[in-house]
């Protein structure tokens, strides 16, 4: 049962943001730095760098209300400055 605060893009109970986490030229290139995802509808997120950055590996990441981070299964997903994407969570 979902909670109102739920994000409609996890299966997990009590996430309620994601972010994308990476290495690289992501934000702070630090696995440990998370960069928003900015929430459009339904299942679609979004987030932007505005500036040129080499290939970096990265995972979706859902933040549950009480902090607790929730990472995605699978292999790393590989993103390149240009390229756009349609991300299904693996939460």
């Amino acid at each position: 049962m979902e909670s109102k605060n739920d994000c409609p893009c996890s299966n997990t109970p009590g996430v309620v943001t994601l972010e994308v986490r990476g290495s690289g030229g992501l934000g702070k290139g630090e696995w440990s730095y998370g960069l928003p995802l900015q929430h459009i509808e339904d299942n679609i997120w979004s987030f932007e760098l505005n500036e040129a950055f080499e290939p970096f590996q990265h995972k979706i990441v859902g933040r549950k209300i009480n902090g607790e981070l929730v990472w995605e299964s699978g292999e790393n997903r590989t993103m390149k400055a240009g390229q756009s994407e349609v991300i299904q969570p693996r939460l």
